[in-house]
């Protein structure tokens, strides 16, 4: 008798590495207010470029964030980059 369960087709509940993240992520990790992530974005003031999908979506590539806070030469706010 076999005891094995079928697999399921259900998604699986490991966290998958997204190439992009929300601008509330960034505002997470960048320190700064959501309204002032949001603001800043809308105007191309972010110290990363900003992936426009559609009208109002908007993410940014992880890579270029993980970037940004590994740098050494890291502007000390947000707006001393814009």
């Amino acid at each position: 008798m076999d005891t094995m369960k079928p697999q399921s087709d259900a998604p699986s509940l490991v966290p998958i590495d997204r190439r992009t993240v929300s601008i509330k992520t960034v505002a997470t990790e960048l320190d700064i207010s959501l309204n002032l992530a949001y603001k800043l974005a809308r105007e191309n003031a972010l110290p990363l470029p900003v992936i426009r999908i559609g009208e109002r979506r908007m993410v940014c590539s992880r890579q270029a964030l993980d970037d940004l806070l590994a740098s050494p030469s890291r502007p000390n706010s947000v707006t001393d980059a814009a």
